[in-house]
């Protein structure tokens, strides 16, 4: 499992200036929120949970399957202290069709608490950015991904982008709702 330090504690207004008023406060009330379009994002959740904790969720890469939305297999090719290559098979409803996908990822330790990624190999044309976990001021951190991902689906191109966006937001629920459920299990 990759190990990190994190940052120092923030403010959430420090670490999300250029949100509106509106997307502060679905962080601050434990909304995962999704910004930007055509295929370039930034996701964030806030959530009550120690940083190490989020990272083990972050970082679990032989149990993505069991938490996440679409994915339905991961299996780790590479592994060690600073990076992690990844396939990871994905199940999408896009339209009328459930389309299988398979993405090949390097996964490294970039920073404190930063976790980047990009695509070595897939059905995807283009996927890379980073996770960080960043603690709160509070007994909370934001988690927050930085992703950019193309597909060449011609006709589909639209429905791509907007599944896309729609599975980074369940996807940090989804990250939510374990990290969540692992504090519960550390404080029992």
């Amino acid at each position: 499992m990759m190990q990190t330090s994190f940052p120092s504690r923030q403010p959430l207004d420090a670490l999300t200036t250029g949100l509106s008023d509106l997307q502060q406060q679905a962080l601050r009330c434990g909304e995962a929120i999704v910004s930007g379009h055509a295929g370039q994002y930034v996701a964030q959740v806030v959530m009550e949970s120690e940083p190490e904790t989020a990272w083990q969720v972050l970082t679990d890469f032989e149990h993505l399957a069991q938490f996440l939305p679409n994915v339905v297999a991961t299996q780790i090719l590479e592994a060690s202290a600073q990076r992690t290559v990844v396939e990871q098979t994905n199940v999408s409803q896009i339209l009328f069709a459930q389309v299988q996908s398979k993405v090949r990822t390097e996964n490294r330790v970039m920073a404190p608490g930063k976790l980047s990624f990009h695509l070595l190999k897939g059905d995807l044309n283009y996927l890379q950015g980073y996770w960080q976990v960043l603690p709160l001021a509070t007994s909370q951190v934001l988690v927050k991904q930085v992703v950019s991902a193309d597909a060449d689906l011609g006709f589909l191109e639209g429905s791509f982008h907007l599944l896309f966006r729609e599975t980074l937001k369940r996807t940090l629920a989804a990250i939510q709702t374990e990290t969540q459920a692992r504090t519960l299990l550390k404080a029992a």
